[in-house]
C-alpha cells in the first residue's frame, strides 16, 4: 500500500522510509512541521567590580630623600633681599643768566641750580612759577608760561608756546638766530631772550673752561 507523505501528499512506495518529493521523513506526524530550536541564552557573566583606584599623594624629591622641604617651599619663605637703591643723579653743573640792559650786564643774576626751570610771570589764579621775572622791565612781553631751561647733556632752552617768543643769539654771532621751533642747547657766553629781556647765559668758571 502506498505511503501519502502528510507534509506534500505525494505518494511513495510502501517501503519508502523519506518521502521522494520533499525528503521528509514518513510516518512522522510531526515531520512537516518546522521545529524552531529554541537556544536559551546563558547568561553573560557579571564583570569582575571594578576595583577602585586611590592615587597616593607624590611626596617632593627633598621629602623622599629624608623630610627636607620642597624647593617651592624655600621660595615661598626665603627672607627678602633688600636691592640697593642707586642715588638719583644730581650732577647738574652750576650755571647763571645774567640781566642784560641796554647791551650791558646787570647785577641781575638768576641761578641755574635745578633742572628743569620754568620762566614767565607769576599769575595768582594759576600759582607759583620756577623764575618770576614779572618784576623786571619788559615783563610786558612774557607770557605766564614763557620758556623753560633744563639740563639733558647740557643746559638746554625752550619755548613753551609763548606769544613773543625765544631767541637766542652765539656769543660769535652779532644777530639773533630766528625764534625758536625745537630745544636748543646753550654755550657758555650765549644770549638768551625771552621777549625783550635779554640775558646772558653763564656756566661756572670751572665748566667754561
Amino acid at each position: 500500500m502506498p505511503l501519502t507523505c502528510t507534509t506534500c501528499n505525494a505518494e511513495n512506495p510502501d517501503s519508502a522510509v523519506f518521502c521522494e518529493e520533499c525528503g521528509i521523513e514518513l510516518g512522522d506526524s510531526d515531520a512537516g512541521l518546522d521545529t524552531a530550536s529554541t537556544l536559551e541564552a546563558e547568561p553573560l557573566a557579571e564583570p569582575d567590580a571594578l576595583e577602585e583606584t586611590v592615587l597616593e599623594p607624590v611626596a617632593a624629591a627633598d621629602d623622599q630623600d629624608g623630610g627636607g622641604t620642597s624647593n617651592l617651599d624655600e621660595v615661598l619663605h626665603a627672607p627678602e633681599t633688600e636691592v640697593p637703591m642707586e642715588p638719583a643723579t644730581t650732577d647738574i653743573p652750576p650755571a647763571s643768566l645774567t640781566l642784560i640792559s641796554f647791551g650791558q650786564s646787570t647785577d641781575t643774576v638768576i641761578p641755574l641750580k635745578t633742572s628743569p626751570l620754568m620762566l614767565g610771570k607769576f599769575d595768582p589764579a594759576q600759582g607759583p612759577i620756577d623764575i618770576d621775572l614779572s618784576n623786571l622791565p619788559g615783563n610786558e612781553y612774557l607770557s605766564r608760561r614763557h620758556g623753560e631751561l633744563f639740563f639733558d647733556d647740557g643746559w638746554t632752552v625752550r619755548d613753551l608756546g609763548s606769544t613773543n617768543g625765544v631767541f637766542v643769539r652765539r656769543s660769535k654771532d652779532s644777530n639773533f638766530l630766528p625764534r625758536l621751533q625745537g630745544p636748543m642747547k646753550l654755550e657758555d657766553g650765549d644770549e638768551v631772550a625771552f621777549g625783550n629781556l635779554r640775558f646772558m647765559f653763564r656756566l661756572s668758571p670751572d665748566q667754561s673752561e
